[in-house]
């Protein structure tokens, strides 16, 4: 049985460190193609990063990895590995719940 959608940090740059764009959320296949469409465009030797919470498992840690793993075959560099917190439970404030 596969896991919920990891929480997930990105980071994209450009070849030659040019400022990065930077998502985060949960990596829904709708989050997955943003993501791989972000690293495209940044092109031949660009960087992709991506974080998971240190505490992932190491099947989600792999699935995510292969997840990413045919952008390398467009020339991009790809690092995914664990090195943040579990993302907090946060819960959803929307326009009605703020003070006017």
């Amino acid at each position: 049985m596969m896991s919920a959608d990891p929480f997930v940090w990105t980071r994209v740059s450009e070849a030659g460190g040019r400022p990065a764009l930077q998502r985060a959320g949960c990596l829904s296949p709708y989050t997955a193609q943003l993501i791989v469409d972000d690293a495209l465009h940044a092109g031949r030797g660009g960087i992709l990063e991506v974080l998971v919470a240190q505490d992932c498992d190491d099947p989600t840690l792999a699935r995510v990895q292969n997840r990413f793993a045919g952008l390398r075959d467009r020339g991009l560099t790809i690092d995914v590995h664990r090195g943040r917190p579990r993302a907090p439970e946060q819960p959803h404030v929307g326009p009605e719940d703020r003070a006017a």
